[in-house]
């Protein structure tokens, strides 16, 4: 999958958004990655992980926000890193949600630890995988972040 436009739409949306804020420097990555751990943790609790939840249209739409929320912070990272060229293979994964949502932390404590591109392709590609499992289709995704830029 190539998300070439939806990094570019992501670093246009964030200049023009720190400039309509007058914000002169962005968050410190630190403070995006510990942001971005914390929405993962949400985002499991959402898509129940951590409980037993009804299903719902009104949970799946709640479910699809967060999870595109993440994805934005993923795609600013890799601005951030100038990793905004790469292809990213999905696949549908065939571990329980549970065991993918405990991937991502590994994936992006791996980040953390050291920032090389390999380790966000990998974080990247373990999102989107995680995107299929919750039902969300490639174009659906792509679909969602373009009209968070939009409002």
């Amino acid at each position: 999958m190539n998300l070439t436009n939806l990094f570019e739409v992501q670093k246009t949306f964030e200049m023009e958004h720190m400039q309509e804020l007058k914000i002169k420097e962005s968050l410190p990555m630190s403070k995006k990655l510990l942001l971005l751990q914390a929405e993962f943790g949400s985002l499991a609790k959402k898509a129940g992980c951590c409980n037993c939840l009804k299903d719902n249209n009104e949970q799946k739409d709640d479910i699809f926000e967060k999870y595109i929320y993440c994805l934005q912070l993923i795609l600013t990272i890799g601005v951030e890193k100038s990793y905004s060229e790469v292809n990213v293979e999905t696949k549908f994964p065939e571990l329980d949600l549970v065991q993918q949502f405990l991937n991502l932390f590994i994936d992006l404590n791996d980040f953390i630890v050291c920032s090389y591109e390999d380790h966000y392709i990998t974080l990247l590609e373990d999102f989107l995988s995680l995107g299929l499992s919750l039902g969300f289709m490639e174009e659906q995704i792509f679909m969602g972040c373009k009209s968070k830029y939009q409002h």
